[in-house]
Parts: C-alpha cells; sequence; structure tokens
C-alpha cells in the first residue's frame, strides 16, 4: 500500500465518502435511475482507489484463487465480487448475497 492509498484509506477519504453518502441520501438521490447509476459510479472509483484491499491481492497472489468458490457475504453493488471475479479459474464461481434489495435495483 503506498503513502497515497494509506491517507486515502485512513481518516480523510474515508470521512469523505462517509459525508458525501449522508448527503446522498438525506437528497434522496438514490431514488431515481440517474442518481442511482452517478452514486454507483462514484462507489466503484472509491473502492478501486480508495478502500479496496483486495484487488492488489489478486493481483500478487493469483494462486490462492486457484479451483476454489468464493462466498462474498454483504456484496454491496458487486464491485469485490467482481475483483475476485477475475482471478478465478474457470471451474469456480463467486457467490455474491446482499440483504439490502436498494443495493441492486
Amino acid at each position: 500500500m503506498t503513502k497515497f492509498d494509506k491517507r486515502i484509506h485512513g481518516s480523510l477519504g474515508e470521512r469523505v465518502a462517509l459525508r458525501c453518502y449522508r448527503m446522498v441520501q438525506r437528497a434522496h438521490l438514490l431514488e431515481n435511475p440517474l442518481g442511482r447509476r452517478a452514486f454507483h459510479a462514484g462507489y466503484l472509483l472509491y473502492k478501486r482507489y480508495g478502500s479496496d484491499p483486495y484487488r492488489r491481492l489478486v493481483q500478487t497472489q493469483p494462486r490462492l484463487f486457484a479451483g476454489g468458490h468464493i462466498l462474498d457475504i454483504g456484496a454491496n453493488i458487486g464491485y469485490t465480487a467482481s475483483v475476485f471475479a477475475e482471478a478465478l479459474t474457470d471451474d469456480a464461481c463467486v457467490f455474491a448475497f446482499e440483504p439490502e434489495p436498494q443495493s441492486f435495483s
């Protein structure tokens, strides 16, 4: 993890992301398709560049994912499931579960 990654993943990036999420919720932006699409795009960018401990693991240790299934419990919109899916061999699957319907609508 680089110094930049630590700063983003640490206090500043997470505080900003959580504050933005609260503003989105208060403004009811997730209730319409355009707002949901914009939020999902921002969330995916945040996960990829600010809060992703798994991408590097997938890139540097692909053998950990060879031939085994992965369960993603609390998958949200599926970012981590998609990262793991890139590493899997043809005989394995990612099973993603998200109990909150709004996350995948």
